[in-house]
């Protein structure tokens, strides 16, 4: 078997089976001793990727000033997105219409005091890898060179026999 073989059924059972991410356990597991919870992040299906998509598209990031170094930037960035990072991060975790409809803004307020950004950034990095976006990218990518809709060109591509030479 080839390395490369290993690495793509590696990464397969990675995409199937999910990857548990450490957070702080709410209050009441803090009472019963448990210091944290292990949340499965699997790859999204296709409905959460979409909402997540959505939500991001709309909220139109703009990095103009952070790039410079500019702290107060920065700053705004995070008084002004804060909130939309915790809730795109809410629909990835908890990916299901029912659960993201019930439950995204309690988990964002939540992940609010628990997650620090470095924790964020780690737990989001898992997120966005497993998601599955390239797949979704490389579908629409065959679909166009696949041309499905083009018709075919049912005429012969070689000359008849009347026009062979002897």
């Amino acid at each position: 078997m080839l390395a490369t073989d290993v690495e793509r059924r590696a990464a397969e059972t990675i995409l199937e089976r999910g990857v548990r991410v450490p957070i702080p356990a709410p209050r009441f597991l803090r009472l019963l001793g448990k210091k944290q919870i292990k949340v499965m992040i699997r790859q999204s299906h296709l409905g959460t990727l979409e909402h997540f998509s959505t939500l991001e598209l709309k909220e139109g990031f703009s990095f103009e000033g952070i790039d410079s170094g500019n702290l107060d930037a920065a700053h705004e960035m995070i008084s002004k997105h804060g909130k939309t990072v915790r809730k795109l991060l809410a629909i990835v975790i908890l990916d299901s219409r029912l659960k993201i409809w019930l439950f995204s803004e309690l988990l964002a307020s939540w992940l609010k005091w628990k997650l620090t950004p470095k924790r964020l950034l780690e737990v989001f990095l898992v997120a966005v890898t497993i998601s599955g976006v390239e797949d979704f990218t490389n579908t629409i990518r065959l679909i166009r060179s696949m041309r499905v809709t083009m018709p075919r060109n049912l005429s012969p591509t070689s000359k008849g026999s009347h026009e062979a030479t002897l």
